[in-house]
C-alpha cells in the first residue's frame, strides 16, 4: 500500500517537473526567436539553431484592422500552415499579365498593366505550434511566431 503511494507520488512529481521543463524550454526558445527577429526581421520560414535543438520557425505579420484577436489567431494559423506546406512540399505559381489600354484626353492610348500571381501548394501540416505573438514596432501590426522541432 505504501509502495503504491510512493510510486504515484513519484509519477506525479516527475510529470510536474517535465511540464515545468517543457514550459521553461518553450520560454527560452520564444526569447531566442524574439531576439533573432528584433535583429533581423524575417517573413515566412526560417531555420534556427540553438545549442541543443534545430527549429523551423514561421513568422506571420498581420495588420490588426480592428479585428478581434480570435480572428487574427485563425488567420495567422492558416497562413503559417500555408508557408510551412509551401516550404516543405514546394508550390506551383501561375503568373498572368493583363495589359489594358486607356484613352487619355489626347488621341494617345496609354497602356496600363496589371499582374496577377497565384500560388498553389498541397500537403498535410502537422506538429506546428504557436510559440508567441507580440506587437510589431509599428503598432498597426501584430507578429505571430510558429515553430516545430526538426
Amino acid at each position: 500500500m505504501i509502495y503504491r503511494f510512493l510510486i504515484v507520488g513519484f509519477l506525479l512529481f516527475s510529470n510536474k517537473l517535465s511540464s515545468q521543463e517543457y514550459n521553461s524550454n518553450q520560454a527560452s526558445v520564444s526569447n531566442y526567436v524574439k531576439r533573432v527577429y528584433s535583429i533581423e526581421k524575417f517573413d515566412g520560414v526560417k531555420i534556427l539553431e540553438n545549442d541543443a535543438d534545430k527549429f523551423l520557425v514561421i513568422e506571420v505579420k498581420l495588420e490588426k484592422k480592428n479585428n478581434p484577436l480570435q480572428v487574427l489567431n485563425t488567420i495567422a494559423n492558416v497562413k503559417a500552415k500555408a508557408y510551412y506546406s509551401s516550404f516543405q512540399n514546394g508550390s506551383y505559381i501561375i503568373a498572368e499579365t493583363i495589359i489594358v489600354t486607356a484613352n487619355n484626353d489626347s488621341l494617345q492610348k496609354t497602356p496600363i498593366s496589371s499582374e496577377i500571381l497565384k500560388e498553389y501548394s498541397s500537403g498535410f501540416v502537422k506538429g506546428l505550434s504557436m510559440l508567441t505573438n507580440f506587437d510589431d514596432t509599428d503598432p498597426k501590426y501584430i507578429v505571430y511566431i510558429f515553430y516545430t522541432k526538426l
